[in-house]
C-alpha cells in the first residue's frame, strides 16, 4: 500500500509542479473499516468499507494553496492541483510560506502497522464476534 501511495503523492506534487507550483507537497491515506452487528447472538450485519483522500499544499511565488481530494484517482488529484493553485491565486504573498529547506523526499512515521491487519477480513470480524 505505501507504495502505490507514494506514487499518488508522487503524482500529485509533479502535476502541481507541472501547472505552476513553484513548490508542492502532499499526504495521502487510506483507512479499511470493518463493522459486525450482532443481535441475539446472530450476525445481523456484517460490512467493510475503504475510504481514502489526498492532501495538497502549494506555493506559487510564497501564496499558499491548499486542497483536499476524498478519491485517490488520477482525475480527482488534477482537480485538487487546480484547487489549490486558485486558493493560491487568490491568497496574499506571505514571506514565510515556503517549504523547508531541506527536508526529505518522503517521510516516514514509526511502524504502527500491523501488517497482519490487511489480511483480516469482515468475515474474520463475524467469527470473532460470536
Amino acid at each position: 500500500m505505501t507504495t502505490m501511495l507514494d506514487a499518488i503523492c508522487e503524482f500529485a506534487v509533479k502535476e502541481a509542479e507541472r501547472n505552476g507550483a513553484t513548490e508542492a507537497e502532499a499526504y495521502a491515506m487510506t483507512n479499511r473499516e470493518s463493522e459486525v452487528v450482532i443481535e441475539n447472538n446472530d450476525v445481523k450485519q456484517a460490512k467493510s468499507q475503504t475510504t481514502g483522500g489526498i492532501g495538497i499544499r502549494i506555493f506559487v511565488n510564497r501564496r499558499l494553496g491548499f486542497s483536499y481530494a476524498n478519491t485517490l484517482t488520477k482525475e480527482s488529484i488534477q482537480r485538487g492541483v487546480i484547487r489549490a493553485l486558485k486558493v493560491a491565486s487568490a491568497s496574499p504573498e506571505d514571506k514565510f510560506n515556503v517549504l523547508p529547506l531541506t527536508h526529505p523526499k518522503k517521510i516516514r512515521g514509526p511502524k504502527l502497522f500491523d501488517e497482519n491487519a490487511v489480511s483480516f477480513t469482515v468475515m474474520d470480524c463475524s467469527v470473532a464476534a460470536s
